[in-house]
Formats: structure tokens, C-alpha cells, sequence
């Protein structure tokens, strides 16, 4: 979804079938951390380290020819965010088949419990993170599309139904 020129424009269903024909993968349009800042670097900063480091770890013993992959992918500068995409059923199996693996074996070793609201969500943003090395290691045909965040108030869903149903 997203505004320009004041309309909103919705990414429906016709959209995504003709993104699919060329792409394998729809996107949110990187976020860009900063030229001296790396997706390690940011996580670093906002998040507990150690969790990462954890996360590389069980990517060693479970997918280890994917370590290239994930040092390559934590050297960046910008990431896909949100844990938003589009692809078809087949490729969302294999990343989920990828992915929680790793993620269980994490939540038997990261002790996330005792933290405050926000670094309970580690295992959201590792999975961030994770996405960026899958999506580095597949070398998939993407497309990015700009992500717009909606404010949340009554009159303003009020106003999105009537514009998605008329």
C-alpha cells in the first residue's frame, strides 16, 4: 500500500499476479542504516549482541555452508525490513524449512523472559536479520516496493474501507 499524489494505491491482487510472473520475491524497499553503520553494527546498537552472535552460531552446526551468506549479509549496509514479502508457496515453504530450525534451536538457548517488552521481540528481529541472508544466499529475482505505515485511529480506517470498497 502506498500514497502518491495524495491516492492510495493498494498493491492488489492483479499486481502481485504480474510482479510474480518476473520476480520471485515482492519486498519492502531496503532500509538504508547509514555508510557507517552494517546490519551487525545496528543490531549492536539497538538489540543484545549476543543473541546474534547466538543465532550465527546455530546457523553453524544446522546450515553450515550458509556462513558465507550470513558474514556477507551482516557487512551491509541496508536491510528488508519488517519481516514483510510476497513469494510463491513453494519458496515460502523452503524459507520457512530454513528458517525455524534455527529459530527453535535459539529459543531453548536465548533466556528472553526476564527482559522488558521490547527485547522479547529478539526472536522477530533475528528473524529480520535471517531474512536478509536467505534472501542474500538464494540470489532470487526480487522487486522492491515502498511500505507506508497508517496511522490508527477510527476515522482514518473508517475512511480506508470506504475507499478499498467503493
Amino acid at each position: 500500500m502506498s500514497f502518491q499524489g495524495g491516492v492510495l494505491l493498494l498493491l492488489r491482487k492483479t499486481g502481485i499476479e504480474a510482479a510474480m510472473k518476473k520476480y520471485d520475491v515482492i519486498l519492502p524497499k531496503k532500509v538504508f542504516l547509514g555508510k557507517d553503520q552494517t546490519i551487525f553494527e545496528q543490531y549492536a546498537k539497538e538489540h543484545i549482541i549476543t543473541d546474534l552472535n547466538l543465532a550465527r552460531e546455530v546457523l553453524q552446526e544446522i546450515f553450515p555452508d550458509d556462513i558465507p551468506a550470513f558474514d556477507a549479509a551482516m557487512k551491509q549496509h541496508a536491510m528488508y525490513a519488517f519481516n514483510m514479502f510476497c513469494m510463491r508457496k513453494p519458496l515460502f515453504d523452503s524459507y520457512c524449512a530454513w528458517l525455524f530450525p534455527v529459530l527453535f534451536a535459539l529459543e531453548k538457548r536465548i533466556d528472553y523472559k526476564k527482559r522488558d517488552r521490547y527485547q522479547k521481540r529478539v526472536f522477530g528481529f533475528l528473524s529480520e536479520r535471517l531474512f536478509n541472508v536467505w534472501i542474500y544466499r538464494m540470489h532470487l529475482r526480487t522487486v522492491e516496493r515502498n511500505v507506508r505505515f497508517l496511522r490508527d485511529d477510527k476515522s482514518f480506517r473508517n475512511w480506508l474501507w470506504k475507499k478499498i470498497n467503493f
